[in-house]
């Protein structure tokens, strides 16, 4: 019992830590060019509408919903925004063949 009870301890961690990991990822890729501070400030609205970054989620996103998502004045809207978004689609659907 107790082995089963670490193991599932050990499993919701490692599946936290991807979580997270894959979060920074994102935002790392929103940060390129700007200031962290920038991107922080913003954190929140990228966690509402990237589905508190849930890669599962995310790649199954359209391009119709990342045009809308492209609209929303809560996150860094630039001349490089459409491929930072296009990024994390891309990125959630490659994460899963590791």
């Amino acid at each position: 019992m107790k082995k089963l009870i670490i193991l599932s301890l050990l499993l919701t961690s490692v599946l936290f830590a991807q979580e997270n990991l894959f979060e920074m990822l994102c935002l790392e890729g929103a940060q390129a060019g700007l200031s962290w501070i920038t991107i922080l400030r913003k954190r929140e609205n990228y966690k509402q509408l990237f589905d508190d970054f849930d890669a599962v989620k995310i790649s199954k996103y359209s391009n119709m919903k990342i045009e809308k998502i492209l609209q929303n004045p809560g996150i860094v809207r630039n001349k490089f925004s459409c491929y930072k978004c296009k990024s994390f689609l891309k990125s959630s659907r490659r994460i899963w063949e590791f």
